[in-house]
């Protein structure tokens, strides 16, 4: 089977509200297909650094939430863990742009969950799943600082 990879995408512009830019993903499992399978963990930010991600752009910051962390909507909730992404904070502001990569790695089950917050601007911020360089799904947050799950994201082969 070939390797798979998903791509973090973010594309702000001055003219989207401040919650736009916050869209966030603290880990990315594959769903479990049946009782007794545990999630595979693909990837998450618990490093102390972005360890294998590749960022683009001036738009991504490694943040640890604590009760501190709060964006133009409130304090974040909802994530897993001790660290998100955050963009509310980039040092570009609302007009800071960017891409974040994972590794690559391989796709074994059917379904993939994975949390995300902030704006609801498909093709300008958002996770896209890329499959041997195609798009395959994209999800955006819900205009909210609650760190929504999405399950259920297919895979086709």
């Amino acid at each position: 089977m070939k390797l798979r990879f998903f791509q973090i995408l973010l594309f702000t512009f001055a003219f989207l509200s401040p919650l736009a830019i916050l869209t966030a993903l603290v880990s990315s499992t594959v769903s479990a297909e049946s009782a007794g399978r545990p999630d595979i963990v693909v990837a998450d930010f618990e490093s102390e650094n972005l360890d294998g991600w590749k960022a683009e752009g001036e738009a991504f910051q490694l943040r640890e939430p604590g009760a501190q962390f709060r964006c133009g909507m409130g304090s974040v909730f909802g994530f897993h863990g001790k660290n998100l992404i955050s963009t509310y904070a980039a040092p570009g502001g609302d007009q800071a742009v960017g891409t974040l990569t994972s590794p690559e790695f391989k796709i074994e089950r059917k379904y993939m969950t994975f949390l995300i917050g902030g704006g609801n601007f498909p093709g300008k911020t958002g996770i896209a799943l890329y499959v041997d360089g195609q798009k395959a799904a994209e999800e955006t947050g819900l205009f909210n600082v609650s760190m929504q799950g999405h399950e259920g994201l297919a895979v086709k082969f």
